[in-house]
């Protein structure tokens, strides 16, 4: 007999004699060859005495898929609880998600061997100010689907976008109040995935022809926070939103702040009627602070008159833009063209003039 294969033979007999001392079972001992393949899970239940041992791994790599013993243990007065316990650091299960810290990192829920029930659903706002994180363009996307930035929107796109989200009343995506405010950038992003200089189909996820958030008749009310975190190479090549850029129509509510639109490229040969053009925002109403952009507008008026600026296509009389600055080269032609570096019209007066 090997060693291990001695310590095994010693373990079992050592736990069987604590059953049959205590009055309880063992059931479904599967000892393993391979020590790092090897887990324990253990459910320990006794009258006046209650213990779990969960999901916890022995050696690297260890998986309670791979192996599993099942303990039936009694032992008055005893009390104990280890959940998740896996010596050596956290390790990411088959979704992609761990639990550091007391944050559940955004995985597809893993069921526990044990009981089947889905592991702890992701916390959305971790630093807890209201704001839910955005990391991923698919998350970007998926704010269509929730233009007041609670986060109870149920599109497939945004449930697959945010999986294994709070839902709950009052702890909604994480957020602190229950109810969340808008969204905020945690990471840069860029629609040029690849990195060939291109946004095209090779790009995934592919927004080679991005969708502006919104329309005219439905407005984006929540906060946009950018933390100074950039968005580079949107793309719109053709559009019917007469509004038109990252967001489509900011309303008297909402809000957008440091956020870098760099190398945004909007070529469009033939604009809707009366189009409002910008990088960030092509509707104003509401308050844009602290951002700018960057890229190249190549634009034909079909008809109908258009508002096109680098950042901020229109202003409305109310709306406010604040601290903010763009470079981008805009070449625009066609009739009742209003045009600006910044913003293209304020309330519908060329902007030059204000």
């Amino acid at each position: 007999m090997t060693r291990g294969g001695g310590k095994r033979a010693a373990l079992a007999a050592i736990l069987l004699a604590i059953a049959l001392g205590f009055g309880g079972a063992l059931t479904n001992l599967q000892p393993t060859e391979a020590r790092a393949d090897a887990a324990l899970g253990a459910s320990i239940a006794a009258p006046g005495a209650s213990a779990a041992l969960t999901d916890a791994g022995l050696g690297a790599g260890a998986s309670a898929a791979n192996a599993a013993a099942g303990i039936g243990l009694g032992a008055s007065g005893a009390s104990a609880a280890l959940t998740d316990a896996i010596p050596g650091g956290a390790t990411p299960g088959a979704g992609g998600g761990a639990n550091v810290s007391g944050r559940v990192a955004p995985g597809p829920a893993q069921p526990n061997p044990l009981s089947g029930a889905a592991q702890a659903t992701v916390d959305y706002d971790d630093d807890d100010d209201g704001l839910i994180d955005v990391t991923t363009l698919a998350q970007l996307n998926a704010i269509r689907h929730d233009l007041n930035g609670n986060g109870d929107a149920t599109h497939a796109d945004y449930v697959a976008a945010f999986p294994n989200r709070i839902t709950a009343a009052g702890t909604r995506m994480g957020c602190p109040s229950g109810t969340c405010a808008g969204y905020e950038l945690r990471a840069d992003l860029d629609f040029d995935t690849d990195g060939d200089g291109d946004v095209d189909s090779n790009d995934s996820p592919s927004y080679a022809n991005w969708d502006p958030i919104g329309s005219s008749s439905s407005k984006y009310t929540a906060e946009f926070k950018g933390n100074n975190r950039t968005i580079s190479n949107l793309t719109i090549s053709s559009t019917t939103n007469a509004h038109i850029g990252l967001i489509s129509t900011l309303s008297t509510s909402g809000e957008v702040s440091g956020v870098g639109m760099r190398d945004a490229n909007l070529s469009i040969s033939s604009l809707p009627n009366n189009s409002r053009v910008g990088a960030l925002v092509g509707y104003n109403e509401g308050d844009v602070r602290s951002s700018y952009s960057t890229g190249t507008f190549t634009l034909t008026v079909a008809g109908g008159g258009a508002n096109i600026g680098g950042l901020v296509g229109m202003m409305e009389l109310g709306g406010k833009i604040e601290a903010s600055w763009s470079s981008a080269d805009i070449t625009a032609s066609g009739p009742s063209l209003r045009a600006g570096g910044l913003v293209g019209s304020w309330d519908g007066q060329p902007a030059t003039a204000m």
